[in-house]
């Protein structure tokens, strides 16, 4: 069988001609993202606006939703239908001041994503929060930075990456309980560039050191891991939580401390602690 006959021809089929009344305007240009350059064989035209953005904003003012667009933004096939989708790759969409109910929003209707960075600003983020987030294009987001949101106790390690499978480089503070890092192996997670947990101290710290070290490994060369904790006694050194040799104090204030981990040659990932 050839390449061609694995491809689906919904034009053949009874029901290919009525797709474009029976799909969203974002339900249509994700088939015809698909479909890629054969989308004229096997999808019905459907003249929409596309605009291709570098960065965006969503924003919540006086209970409504509005986006702007930051930066070099091109639009192209305009249509009288006015159907409108955001094509965002690779790009930065900022979320601002964001409640739960806004994700039902039209707009989020029209916001295609691929491999795109997300930044929560001041949103008030609990689970259903991120459960709305991520559906469709938002649960392949790559990188989410947390700029001045609350912290919620009931976003775990298990919530998070259920609904961000494709993380790799998070700041998104997210609370740990006792093994932690036995969970993050379970979940066989890898490559990841920056991870962000808190919790109490013997919440943090609890793991075994053969754990925490074959966890490390298993990221990207230059991991960053940012602990989050109260401020131990100072009586207590915390290098006795880290296998001995592996890692090292490469800088030291009032604020927290940077571990560098000397395990693995070509190894350049640190541990960030932050007092709060």
């Amino acid at each position: 069988m050839s390449e061609e006959d694995l491809r689906l021809p919904l034009l053949k089929y009874p029901f290919g001609p009525m797709l474009k009344n029976l799909t969203s305007p974002i339900e249509y240009y994700r088939l015809k993202v698909a479909c890629g350059q054969h989308a004229p064989q096997y999808l019905p035209n459907r003249p929409m606006t596309v605009h291709h953005a570098d960065t965006m904003e969503i924003y919540s003012r006086h209970n409504a939703v509005r986006a702007k667009y930051l930066c070099n933004t091109v639009q192209y096939r305009s249509t009288p239908r006015g159907e409108h989708v955001i094509h965002l790759d690779g790009a930065h969409l900022e979320l601002v001041d964001l409640r739960t109910e806004d994700f039902d929003k039209p707009l989020f209707n029209h916001i295609y994503l691929n491999e795109s960075t997300v930044t929560l600003r001041r949103c008030r983020v609990d689970k259903l929060f991120l459960s709305k987030m991520a559906k469709d294009d938002f649960r392949q987001v790559s990188k989410i930075v947390d700029v001045d949101c609350a912290v919620n106790i009931d976003i775990n390690i298990q919530v998070f990456l259920e609904q961000f499978p494709s993380i790799v480089d998070s700041t998104f503070k997210i609370r740990v309980s006792p093994g932690w890092v036995r969970e993050m192996l379970d979940m066989d997670k890898r490559e990841m560039n920056q991870f962000c947990v808190f919790g109490t101290f013997k919440e943090v710290f609890s793991f075994e050191w053969d754990e925490f070290t074959q966890f490390f490994e298993r990221q990207d060369t230059v991991f960053k891991l940012h602990l989050i904790m109260p401020k131990p006694p100072k009586s207590y050194d915390i290098m006795d939580n880290f296998p001995y040799g592996d890692f090292m104090v490469s800088s030291k204030n009032n604020d927290g401390m940077k571990i560098s981990y000397t395990g693995a040659e070509m190894y350049y990932g640190s541990v960030n602690i932050h007092y709060c």
